[in-house]
């Protein structure tokens, strides 16, 4: 009995390096500002139920309310 001829296939994998540009925002907080946020989205989240993934949701919540009330500051 002959031996079988196997044969193996190799593969080239090509990777595509892309850049993307950083947003950058166009609000700049301070470190206590940025505390005042994440309290506010804590309590939001505590207040909602504890929802898993509801995360960025509150945090856009608490953001937009210290933005308002530090428009009605000014």
């Amino acid at each position: 009995m002959a031996p079988s001829a196997t044969t193996k296939k190799t593969t080239t994998a090509t990777t595509k390096k892309t850049t993307t540009k950083k947003k950058t925002c166009e609000c700049k907080y301070s470190a206590s500002d940025i505390q005042k946020i994440k309290e506010q989205a804590y309590y939001l989240w505590v207040n909602s139920g504890m929802p898993e993934n509801a995360d960025m949701d509150n945090w856009l919540k608490a953001e937009a309310e210290f933005k308002k009330s530090c428009k009605t500051k000014n």
